[in-house]
């Protein structure tokens, strides 16, 4: 995961390149109408000492940190 994250920096110089394609493309698949883009790149996990009970929804999911 670090490699991807460290391939954003080469993709700067493309960044309005790439984004008028993005949005161009989708556009075109859905017939969209917009007048911005919003994404997440965000995820949530859950730390508990002691550790959640077995079953507990909050002990499925990973932390990209420690990917």
């Amino acid at each position: 995961m670090t490699t991807l994250y460290r391939c954003l920096d080469l993709l700067l110089e493309h960044k309005a390149a790439l984004f008028t394609h993005l949005t161009d493309k989708w556009k075109d698949l859905f017939n969209a109408k917009f007048r911005g883009v919003l994404y997440d790149l965000t995820s949530t996990y859950f730390e508990s000492a002691p550790p959640f009970a077995e079953g507990d929804k909050r002990r499925f999911g990973y932390s990209r940190t420690s990917v």
